[in-house]
C-alpha cells in the first residue's frame, strides 16, 4: 500500500487565482492541482521568481504546469495567519499561459493590489462604530453651551 506525505503546509488562494483555475484547460487545472498538492506536502518546491523590469515578483516562486513549459502557476510561500493550524501556507497568486508573460503579469498585478489594499484587521480599525459620534456631532456638542444630562438612577416612585 502506498502512503502519502502528510500535509504540512497550508493552502490559500487569491479568488482571482480561483477563477484562473476554473478557466484553464482542464488538463492544465489538473496538472496545477498535482504540483501544489505536491509543494504543500513539501515534495517539491518551484523555482524562485524574481524582478524582471516592472515585474516584481520576488518572494514568489512558479510551476511548470507542462512539458513544454507553456502553462504555469505563481505561489507564494509565507506565513500562515494567526490561529491557522499550520505555521507557513502556500498562496497561490496566478494561473495561466506564459506567453508573453502574462501569467507573471496577472500575478504582480494581484500582489500589487493587496499590498494596497487594507488588511481585515486594518479596515476593522478604520471602521468608525455607528455608536460613536463622528467629527460634526462632536463639534456640535463641544460648541453648546447646555452640558449633556447623564441619568445614573431612577428617582424612588411615590404612592
Amino acid at each position: 500500500m502506498l502512503t502519502q506525505s502528510p500535509v504540512l503546509l497550508g493552502f490559500e488562494a487569491h479568488p482571482e487565482a480561483l477563477r484562473d483555475l476554473r478557466t484553464v484547460p482542464s488538463w492544465v487545472r489538473d496538472s496545477a492541482l498535482l504540483s501544489l498538492q505536491q509543494v504543500i506536502r513539501i515534495q517539491h518546491r518551484g523555482p524562485v521568481l524574481q524582478q524582471h523590469g516592472h515585474i516584481d515578483l520576488r518572494g514568489c516562486r512558479k510551476l511548470y504546469l507542462d512539458a513544454d513549459a507553456k502553462w504555469r502557476a505563481v505561489y507564494q510561500e509565507r506565513p500562515a495567519p494567526r490561529g491557522d493550524q499550520f505555521r507557513r501556507q502556500i498562496y497561490l497568486l496566478a494561473v495561466g499561459p506564459r506567453a508573453n508573460v502574462a501569467v507573471y503579469r496577472t500575478a504582480a498585478r494581484r500582489l500589487r493590489a493587496m499590498a494596497a489594499a487594507p488588511t481585515a484587521r486594518e479596515e476593522a480599525a478604520l471602521t468608525r462604530s455607528p455608536h460613536t459620534p463622528g467629527p460634526s456631532e462632536l463639534a456640535v456638542r463641544a460648541a453648546s453651551p447646555i452640558p449633556p444630562v447623564v441619568v445614573t438612577a431612577r428617582p424612588p416612585r411615590h404612592s
